[in-house]
């Protein structure tokens, strides 16, 4: 199974998502992720399994992110809902993609794998990819 997250508020509103957020200042990104986790579905998190950076680029520059991607096999708490995530479980071969942004179909399958990506990713403004880069990497390199 692999846990995504039905967005309820804000920048990728009605999507299905992966847990996460923003750093802040004075905060690696490590130590953000495992807040955000804590925030967003209320477990706690001690390991993080880096898979790779994916970068998505739009027509409003501000929206422009750099995601780093961790995958957790272990948590304490309970998955519960919060006022942006309501969490849900899916099979892998049942992802909903058709409700997740559309660059997703193209590297969330490696990721599934535990397979580490490096992607890029150009948006339209009807927020479609029209370009992409994936670049498997070879899990010793990273």
């Amino acid at each position: 199974y692999k846990r995504q997250g039905l967005k309820k508020t804000g920048f990728g509103q009605g999507y299905y998502i992966g847990i996460g957020g923003k750093v802040e200042k004075n905060e690696t990104i490590e130590k953000a992720t495992k807040r955000e986790i804590f925030e967003e579905v209320n477990v706690k998190v001690s390991q993080l399994k880096s898979l790779g950076v994916v970068k998505f680029y739009f027509p409003k520059e501000d929206w422009n992110q750099e995601v780093h991607i961790f995958v957790v096999n272990d948590w304490e708490g309970e998955l519960s809902e919060s006022d942006e995530i309501k969490p849900e479980w899916f099979l892998y071969d049942q992802m909903p993609f058709d409700k997740m942004w559309d660059d997703a179909k193209h590297w969330i399958p490696n990721i599934l794998r535990e397979e580490k990506v490096n992607a890029d990713f150009l948006f339209n403004e009807d927020l479609k990819v029209v370009d992409s880069t994936i670049k498997k990497l070879n899990l010793k390199r990273l």
